[in-house]
């Protein structure tokens, strides 16, 4: 019994939790349902960084484009998702520490999910 919780243990995202295949609803999407794709597109389709942003940015674009949100240049967008994800990537790297510096950085990257 003790195996499958440690085979669905290697299976969480560190702060994220689960990995989604694709954005679903009908409300935008949240950087937590972002992050969840992206990751998904990252372990399990196997692309690169760019491209698995790429493909991302463009499911997003289908939901701000039905709200009507006026859209930028979508290197910007890829941009800011790898520049989240960088983010991400540097609170895992310390994740052991438990100081109130990496507690506080954690916090406030949980406190974006919901933009």
């Amino acid at each position: 019994m003790t195996q499958v919780y440690e085979l669905r243990d290697r299976t969480l995202i560190y702060l994220i939790g689960n990995d989604f295949n694709q954005i679903i609803g009908s409300k935008l999407p949240s950087n937590l349902e972002v992050l969840k794709v992206l990751f998904y597109n990252l372990r399990k389709v196997k692309l690169c960084l760019r491209q698995c942003a790429s493909l991302v940015v463009k499911e997003v674009l289908v939901f701000w484009e039905k709200a009507r949100i006026p859209v930028k240049d979508v290197q910007r967008y890829i941009d800011k998702l790898e520049k989240l994800y960088n983010n991400w990537r540097d609170l895992q790297k310390h994740a052991s520490r438990k100081n109130q510096n990496q507690k506080n950085k954690e916090q406030a990257f949980i406190d974006e999910f919901d933009n």
